[in-house]
């Protein structure tokens, strides 16, 4: 399966198609609620960006391109969408899109780019929420329009940014569920019959992400040093299963593994060759360690409604399949583990870690206090 590269900020859209073709497009801005783009093709990137750049002269010299001082938002939002695509990830892109096309453009798209004012980008979130809308989503499309609106600021389109003068609302704080021991042991139990056991058994004892695991290959199991490395991620993308690069570069790791991880993953990979001598050609081998029975890659939304289906048959209550990574960081901090090593281990920074289970800290605290108590003398009394 191909992987799509990144490409380097401020290239515009440039990309690599999986036959080895670079290719390269510009947009021309909507018409009738369709994006217009040009493209042009190259055998490498050097040759896609050159020809990218002559067709830009083409376009600005016949006028085909909007003129930057008569923008609308909607005209210069996909201007940003294309530089934007070569800095983040693909699938986070995609729900740029999503929030581009279906809540910012239609509200405030007709409006002429240095028009817009920060009552315009209130009323939206206004209207939004008034929808029905949540928080989070609201919060998340203020994110995506504040970033655009910078980026016209330093393009000296606009003289200031609409939305840095709008109160954007808060997401709600999303609370967290840890599992018991006594939950965990009867999960595992669950899992020791269900084919997809193996999967989330490794996402309890690894504390990786959903996506991570469903991109693990055989070749990032090391036998015999007993870890797995984590270096790509599933992601979809216009309904399509993508391997992108991790969420960030911290994501990039080496865990080690017990050995009942590795006794796990042994037995794993026994019933797989077992099910692909049954498929035979029908079976397409992406060396996937988690893949569906046909050897292709597994939906991740499927993936955790199997996962809420094996909670509802074990009589556990329910949480998310990512509730799984939140219980390995606790009960790693729990046990003492050092927070660097925490982070490192779930591909996180300090700060996220510290952030994000500052619940846990507390009482990491007590222990301390009570570990020094034994080391250091006291001080005696003074003497009457």
């Amino acid at each position: 399966m191909a992987e799509r590269r990144k490409r380097g900020q401020g290239e515009g859209s440039i990309y690599q198609r999986a036959d080895g073709v670079w290719v390269a497009s510009v947009s021309l801005g909507t018409e009738n609620g369709k994006r217009k783009r040009r493209v042009v093709y190259g055998r490498t990137k050097t040759e896609a960006k050159q020809k990218l750049q002559a067709l830009i002269a083409e376009l600005q010299t016949k006028g085909t391109l909007p003129d930057p001082t008569k923008l609308t938002v909607a005209q210069y939002l996909d201007q940003w969408a294309q530089w934007a695509a070569g800095t983040v990830r693909a699938s986070t892109m995609e729900s740029y899109r999503v929030k581009l096309e279906k809540y910012i453009k239609p509200a405030i798209g007709h409006i002429q780019l240095d028009r817009l004012q920060p009552f315009h980008v209130q009323a939206l979130y206004d209207q939004m929420l008034a929808s029905g809308l949540s928080r989070r989503t609201v919060e998340y499309t203020h994110a995506i329009l504040r970033r655009a609106m910078r980026r016209a600021v330093k393009l000296r389109l606009i003289p200031a940014a609409p939305t840095d003068g709008v109160d954007a609302p808060r997401a709600e704080h999303r609370e967290m569920t840890v599992l018991t021991p006594d939950q965990l042991e009867k999960l595992a139990q669950a899992l020791s019959d269900d084919p997809l056991g193996p999967l989330y058994y490794l996402a309890m004892v690894t504390g990786a992400r959903r996506g991570e695991l469903i991109a693990l290959r055989w070749d990032d199991i090391d036998w015999e040093n007993r870890t797995v490395t984590i270096n790509r991620a599933a992601t979809v993308v216009n309904n399509e299963i993508r391997f992108d690069a991790p969420k960030s570069r911290h994501s990039r790791r080496t865990i080690p593994l017990t050995e009942e991880a590795i006794a796990v993953l042994r037995r794993h990979r026994i019933a797989q060759a077992e099910q692909k001598l049954r498929l035979g050609p029908l079976y397409e081998d992406h060396g996937l360690v988690f893949p569906r029975p046909n050897g292709r890659p597994q939906e991740p939304s499927q993936v955790s409604k199997h996962f809420r289906l094996i909670l509802q048959r074990a009589g556990l209550p329910h949480v998310r399949l990512h509730d799984l990574r939140h219980t390995h960081a606790t009960l790693m901090l729990a046990a003492g583990v050092h927070p660097r090593v925490a982070a490192e281990r779930l591909g996180d920074t300090v700060h996220v870690t510290m952030t994000t289970y500052s619940h846990v800290l507390p009482s990491m605290q007590q222990e301390v206090t009570e570990k020094l108590a034994q080391l250091l003398p006291a001080m005696p009394a003074k003497e009457k």
